[in-house]
């Protein structure tokens, strides 16, 4: 029994410290207010294409 505890402290606060990181760098990533602008004009088409697109570019 004692082989199997030797390592479980510095596994657990690897993955506090893991989790925590990967908190913070996730947090600052999403945090960043971006936007979209669209630079065609208020007239244009915009056509998205994917799986399943069916139909006439316009």
């Amino acid at each position: 029994m004692e082989w199997f505890l030797d390592g479980l402290g510095t596994m657990l606060i690897g993955l506090v410290l893991g989790g925590a990181g990967g908190s913070v760098v996730t947090w600052r990533v999403m945090s960043r207010k971006t936007s979209q602008h669209q630079r065609a004009g208020s007239n244009s088409t915009q056509v998205q294409a994917g799986r399943d697109f069916k139909g006439d570019i316009r």
